[in-house]
């Protein structure tokens, strides 16, 4: 799980919302946010590492425990 923060007008960082996925205890390094030109291969391991990863909105998380993140139910 990985934290998406965002910078409010003020500059206070606000938690946009959660990156989950299947691989338990593997950090995202932020990798999933990078847009620019890397090494096919690099690209290739990353996409591969992070599949099925997936941005949950602040707003459909309803509870953060220990190793479940709980979402409003009807949330994508």
């Amino acid at each position: 799980m990985d934290v998406r923060l965002r910078e409010d007008d003020g500059g206070a960082l606000l938690i946009a919302g959660l990156v989950v996925g299947r691989r338990p205890r593997a950090s995202f390094f932020g990798s999933y946010r990078f847009d620019g030109v890397r090494p096919s291969i690099i690209a290739r391991l990353l996409r591969w590492r992070e599949r099925g990863s997936r941005l949950i909105p602040w707003c459909d998380v309803v509870s953060v425990d220990d190793d479940v993140v709980t979402v409003r139910p009807g949330a994508d």
